[in-house]
């Protein structure tokens, strides 16, 4: 159940992000609408990720005795990846599904070599983060954030290979980090209600911490120069602070949530959000499909008022939440997750 409200909470902080833009308020409720834009950029996808790690892991966990386990992934990987590059080379560019694909397999592998090897290529990972931004910092305004690289790296194969790995919008190096730390969190049970106050103030003081640090380095970037590169929280390329930051308030929405379920119990409208995050997969898709698709061809510079972003957000939102309490009447997966698993075939005899 909290893996499936969160899900469904970081799929609607998405939507929200990609609807709203981050600039151009003209009224106070546009500036609030602005402010939490800002805010969950970034955060979303991160707890998105998170929870993706763990489901492999409960996958994983589930398939152990299986023959068929290492055919069933490839499937999987596969399947999501070909919905990835559709949606890479048709509309949508900067989607996350292709990554994901990527992370899957390795994922999975490290899982089955243990704990340790998941923390190690963690911590390696956060290791080439902080590198990373001194070497693609200067090309940035040169070719973009999801485009950085050194002169002669533009060639077709290497552009693809470098947006991957580390310099797109979701790169391996280092957002593999995200999913493995999902599986990290699993294995420590941190869905059980043991200790999960403390889990909870630990995550909320050491968030706030980060964001308080966050906005310190925003507003003194010209004075720390050469330091603001590594110190700042940058989504491209990005920075161990952005990975720490997201991490622990991915780890607080989750820590919350066990809490709550622990202390008052879910309410009723709040267990309506695991529908949408069974169905995140779905909802995902349809809502660059039929909002995004829809707002870019009505503003070919992608600059909708703040109002209609809201507004597309709301009505989506609205048919989001319709469409799953109706669909999981009869059905016990969403229409893509169906499609996903079909194409995937049995995941264990």
């Amino acid at each position: 159940m909290v893996v499936d409200i969160a899900r469904g909470i970081a799929v609607l902080g998405m939507v929200f992000v990609h609807c709203v833009p981050t600039e151009g308020a003209t009224s106070m409720a546009d500036i609030f609408a602005v402010s939490v834009a800002k805010f969950l950029e970034g955060k979303s996808a991160v707890l998105f990720c998170v929870l993706a790690g763990m489901s492999w892991a409960i996958q994983a966990q589930r398939a152990q005795a299986s023959s068929r386990f290492g055919v069933y992934v490839l499937r999987r990987c596969c399947a999501l990846g070909v919905v990835g590059l559709l949606l890479h080379f048709t509309v949508w560019t900067t989607e996350i599904l292709l990554p994901l694909a990527c992370m899957m397999p390795l994922c999975l592998w490290l899982g089955r070599l243990g704990p340790v090897a998941v923390r190690s290529t963690g911590l390696l990972l956060l290791g080439c983060a902080a590198v990373l931004p001194a070497f693609f910092d200067p090309y940035l305004d040169e070719e973009g954030a999801d485009g950085a690289g050194p002169p002669g790296s533009r060639s077709m194969a290497w552009s693809v290979i470098r947006h991957l790995l580390f310099d797109g919008v979701y790169p391996l190096v280092p957002w593999m980090v995200f999913p493995l730390l999902g599986f990290t969190l699993l294995h420590h049970g941190w869905f059980a209600v043991e200790h999960s106050r403390r889990r909870f103030g630990t995550c909320l003081v050491v968030a706030g911490a980060l964001h308080a640090f966050s906005a310190f380095v925003n507003a003194y970037q010209d004075e720390m120069g050469d330091l603001a590169v590594f110190l700042s929280c940058r989504w491209a390329p990005t920075t161990v602070p952005f990975i720490f930051l997201t991490g622990f308030s991915a780890m607080l929405v989750i820590a919350g949530l066990v809490l709550w379920q622990q202390t008052l119990g879910l309410p009723l409208h709040v267990q309506r959000f695991a529908l949408m995050g069974r169905a995140s997969l779905t909802h995902y898709v349809l809502h660059i499909v039929a909002v995004m698709v829809p707002l870019r061809w009505a503003f070919p510079k992608e600059e909708w008022p703040v109002t209609v972003g809201v507004a597309a957000f709301v009505c989506y939102a609205v048919f989001a939440w319709i469409l799953s309490v109706l669909w999981f009447r009869r059905f016990a997966h969403g229409p893509v997750e169906t499609l996903w698993k079909l194409a995937s075939g049995v995941s264990r005899t």
